[in-house]
């Protein structure tokens, strides 16, 4: 059995400067959670990740900027996104987890409708993207990935 210890560090420097201890098998984090690489986890701390146990789960929307003609959305800067979209929109999604869930906001401009292109990796339920608000309307778009499809619902017209 692998065992565990618990270091409370104060800053993101202290985070950075320990980062992972290969030794005793120890990865270091900015919030006190028991962490070893046995769970599959040897990766430097995600300080815009949140977690809070026995409460909600959250991390920091990361605004993209106006979308155009194409885009790729990068869920490695976190897990949820927000973009503006002017024109039909082809996107691309980038840095997927296996088990990851994903929210993506998208406004529409003055004009509105305007069509999303989703990766061929999207699964939506009944078979077909939704068609997307009119002016100004803000869309809310879910994902989860399993690995090798992405399932995806929606919450339109806001």
């Amino acid at each position: 059995m692998t065992e565990h210890k618990q270091y409370n560090l104060e800053s993101k420097q202290d985070a950075q400067d320990k980062d992972f201890d290969s030794a005793s098998n120890i990865l270091y984090t900015a919030k006190s959670i028991k962490i070893d690489q046995s769970l599959g986890i040897g990766e430097s701390p995600d300080f815009n990740a949140k977690m809070v146990s026995r409460g909600q789960y959250y991390s920091v929307s990361n605004a993209n900027s106006t979308v155009v003609a194409t885009a790729t959305i990068d869920w490695s800067r976190g897990n949820t996104q927000r973009c503006g979209i002017t024109q039909t929109t082809v996107l691309t999604f980038s840095n997927l987890k296996s088990g990851g869930r994903y929210i993506l906001e998208v406004q529409q401009d003055e004009t509105g409708s305007r069509a999303i292109t989703w990766p061929s990796s999207v699964v939506w339920a009944g078979g077909s993207a939704p068609t997307a608000s009119g002016a100004l309307k803000v869309d809310i778009y879910t994902f989860y990935n399993n690995g090798s499809s992405t399932f995806a619902a929606s919450s339109l017209n806001y």
